[in-house]
This record gives C-alpha cells, structure tokens and sequence, in this order.
C-alpha cells in the first residue's frame, strides 16, 4: 500500500542520492527545451524557403503548412538524436 511505496521511495532516494534523481529531470527538460529550439530553427528555414521560393504560392496556409511540417521534422530527427545523450546521462 502506501506505506510499501514510501518506505520504497526513501530507501531509493538513500541509495541513489535526491542529487541523481533532479539530475535526471534536469537533463530531460534541457534535452527537451533544445529539441524545441532545434524545431524552432527549422522552421524558420521553412519560412526562408517558402519566401524565396518562385513555384510556391506566396499564401498564409502555404507558409503555415511548410513552417509546421519543418518544425515537426526538426522536432522529431533531433529529440531522437538528443535521446542518445538523455540514455547516457541517466543514472
């Protein structure tokens, strides 16, 4: 019961130290804050090639879709990439 899990949780926190464990969540939010950004960059460069694109109609939705699909790919391929880093930092 609840009792089984605290005891649980304190005997981690002694034998792991509260250092790993706010280690752990500090990687994983800064892993996830650059996956963002790499999104972010991405799709900026879906804006700079809609904009200097001569085929593409020059429209909201065409800049929208673009952006977002690049945001997407950028997002994905770099929090895949950035797990490689999570996996080795986590204790």
């Amino acid at each position: 019961g609840y009792c089984n899990t605290a005891r649980d949780t304190w005997s981690l926190f002694k034998r792991v130290g509260v250092e790993a464990l706010v280690n752990d969540g500090l990687v994983s939010l800064v892993i996830l804050l650059a996956a963002l950004a790499v999104g972010l960059v991405c799709a900026f460069f879906g804006f700079v090639t809609v904009r200097n694109s001569a085929t593409l109609p020059q429209n909201a939705g065409m800049y929208a879709a673009v952006c977002i699909g690049f945001a997407l790919v950028g997002f994905m391929l770099s929090s895949t990439l950035f797990e490689v880093v999570n996996s080795g930092v986590s204790t």
